[in-house]
């Protein structure tokens, strides 16, 4: 039976100010041997503590280098762990001792560019609405560089009830209560800027049987399945990720999961593009927004990579088609139409405004290619749609030429 079943429910203490605890915000690491990083993390977090009444509790695992030593100039409060290869297990230690109405948890190689936002949150009072939040966890690509980098909506914050605790051996998480918080205070974090490969490589081989353990223990466990797609698109396993994709979309036909069922779509969708499968993937897109027709964040990745394909098939009026319905979904989750939870799953890699332009600009050719006048005047509005960064590109000057020449409209 796995730890986290044993793991006491965090208590909620009785004449407390905060909702019956004692102060408002317990601040939980897990760390083994991260004395380059954990300073600068701990520093970040200095003003948060400050402004908030609030704790941090850091669970040691085994380090044998200073990490404890920097831990000490922060806090007392330190639990030693004897490592069992069970991250929620080593996770829980800190949820059991916390006191807080709120509980936070952070890695010791991530630091804070501000907490601003989130010290407001608490000493305004505005927390009280909410069950949960997230701040942004930006990743970065290369171990040297802040150029690339890929940003995260990491669901951190908790406001304690009876019960909590980390589930799952790796990838933990704790189930998470409405209304969110989204933060747009992030951190930065090297944490998946492997020097190369082979090291990406190795975690995911390491990942995977304990993934399967999950699954063994509990053949309903949606996200294991998710997450062992995930290991193998890494590993470049990309039938195996599909194979292990539809499994997980069967079960869950009897075991209905809205968010394990989009995310486990991804995995598929991206193994069919990297497998160069551009006819499956487009019908598989096709009857998965049919079958699933409320719009969806995620449905940006998957209609980026439909267009895509539909557009290297030279399939220009259905590559027009998806990228409409792409620029249609993209409107209404910036106005805030669409439901934003779905942030805290999914890598997505095709929401942001640099992907919508280069979207555009595959739709604008998709219609200038097409025989029919009719459909060449399409385009024209679409060229309003580019920002002035994108019409600065020679390649959009070719796009404004051709379709002035096309159309014969050169105002």
């Amino acid at each position: 039976m796995k730890a986290y079943r044993h793991a006491q429910p965090l208590q909620s203490g009785g004449k407390g100010r905060f909702g019956g605890h004692p102060i408002r915000l317990t601040i939980a690491l897990i760390v083994k041997n991260e004395e380059k990083t954990l300073d600068r993390c701990l520093s970040s977090l200095k003003p948060l503590l400050d402004a908030v009444p609030s704790e941090l509790i850091i669970t040691d695992t085994g380090s044998t280098d200073s990490t404890v030593e920097i831990a000490e100039k922060y806090t007392d409060r330190i639990i030693h762990f004897d490592w069992c290869g069970d991250f929620s297990a080593a996770r829980n230690t800190g949820v059991k001792a916390a006191r807080g109405q709120w509980f936070m948890f952070i890695d010791g190689d991530e630091w804070f560019e501000s907490t601003e936002e989130i010290i407001s949150f608490f000493t305004s009072g505005e927390c009280d609405r909410y069950g949960s939040a997230s701040y942004i966890q930006r990743n970065y690509v290369k171990p040297d560089s802040d150029k690339q980098y890929g940003d995260f909506h990491a669901l951190r914050l908790f406001k304690v009830y009876p019960g909590m605790r980390f589930r799952d051996i790796v990838h933990e998480w704790i189930p998470w209560a409405k209304p969110l918080k989204l933060f747009n205070n992030y951190v930065h974090h090297y944490g998946y800027a492997y020097r190369d490969y082979e090291d990406r490589r190795k975690k995911a081989l390491r990942n995977i049987p304990l993934l399967k353990e999950e699954i063994a223990e509990d053949e309903f466990n949606l996200k294991a399945y998710y997450q062992i797609g995930k290991e193998y698109l890494v590993l470049k396993y990309y039938n195996e990720a599909i194979k292990c994709g539809w499994k997980m979309l069967e079960i869950e036909k009897s075991h209905k999961n809205k968010i394990w069922r989009l995310s486990t779509m991804h995995n598929i969708i991206s193994a069919y593009y990297l497998l160069k499968k551009y006819d499956e993937l487009i019908q598989i897109t096709d009857g998965f927004l049919r079958d699933n027709p409320e719009p969806e964040i995620i449905y940006l990745d998957f209609l980026y990579f439909a267009n895509d394909a539909a557009f290297r098939l030279k399939k220009y009026e259905k590559s027009a088609e998806l990228g409409e319905r792409y620029i249609d979904i993209y409107r209404q989750y910036k106005s805030g139409k669409l439901d934003e939870s779905m942030l805290l799953y999914a890598d997505f890699s095709f929401i942001t405004e640099k992907s919508r332009q280069r979207l555009i600009l595959t739709v604008i050719w998709s219609y200038l290619f097409q025989a029919e006048a009719a459909q060449k005047e399409r385009a024209l509005p679409l060229l309003d749609e580019l920002t002035v960064n994108a019409k600065a590109n020679n390649s959009v000057y070719t796009v404004f030429f051709s379709a002035a020449q096309f159309t014969g409209r050169w105002e």
